[in-house]
């Protein structure tokens, strides 16, 4: 049975902050006859990849000699004889792309996270499969990310148990529970009928959710209760 390298996978970036980019990837739809081991994640910096493309043989270091390979050379004359032979060692050369890898060894799973990665530094990711042909041809991130935390705008999204109007009895606890998210994480304010929050007011807040808590309430503290979630998105 004929063995064949595999097709490229369909990489995409699912996260990524200031130095880290989190990739995801579908594997490839031809696995050349041979069950897919493992993949390499590469990276390359948008500003690196445009110098080398105009630079490509300019500096020592992004020429690669892969091995010598032998030349027989035969000479012949008019009539077809041949006068002389030799043999002659010649260097074969490929010029570096500039590509990195993210991990020296196969990455086993379709996910991966690439770190220690340049702050607003703008770069390209590739994902080649493996298998027991060896390494295929490379499926590309169609854009380039740029290094740098995530914006993403406050989500707030109340309990069911406080989507409608609650009543609460003399003496009992009012708990106002609310999942909050974006990135940075936002600044949680309560008020209540924009005013500041009663003095036996508590607030308990977690990485995903804010409750206001008042126990043994009373009269004094019904009201509409606002909470505002703000952060640079």
């Amino acid at each position: 049975m004929c063995v064949a390298l595999p097709g490229p996978p369909t990489p995409k970036v699912t996260d990524w902050t200031k130095s880290t980019v989190d990739l995801e990837w579908i594997p490839p739809l031809i696995d050349g006859g041979s069950k897919v081991t493992g993949y390499f994640v590469e990276y390359i910096e948008e500003a690196k990849e445009a110098e080398i493309e105009k630079q490509k043989a300019a500096e020592a270091d992004k020429v690669v000699v892969v091995k010598q390979k032998k030349v027989k050379k035969i000479i012949f004359d008019e009539d077809g004889n041949e006068i002389s032979e030799s043999e002659e060692e010649e260097e074969v050369v490929v010029i570096k792309d500039g590509w990195e890898k993210a991990k020296d060894k196969e990455i086993r799973g379709t996910k991966f996270v690439v770190s220690g990665l340049k702050e607003l530094g703008r770069y390209k990711f590739r994902v080649r499969a493996v298998n027991a042909a060896g390494v295929g041809e490379p499926g590309h991130v169609a854009e380039v990310i740029e290094c740098k935390d995530r914006t993403i705008a406050p989500e707030v999204d109340l309990d069911a148990s406080v989507k409608e109007k609650i009543v609460v009895h003399a003496g009992g606890t009012i708990r106002l529970l609310a999942y909050v998210s974006g990135k940075p994480a936002p600044e949680i304010t309560w008020n209540r009928d924009d005013q500041p929050l009663p003095t036996e007011a508590k607030v308990e807040t977690t990485s995903i959710s804010s409750a206001l808590v008042i126990k043994n309430c009373r009269r004094h503290h019904q009201g509409i209760y606002t909470l505002s979630a703000k952060n640079e998105g």
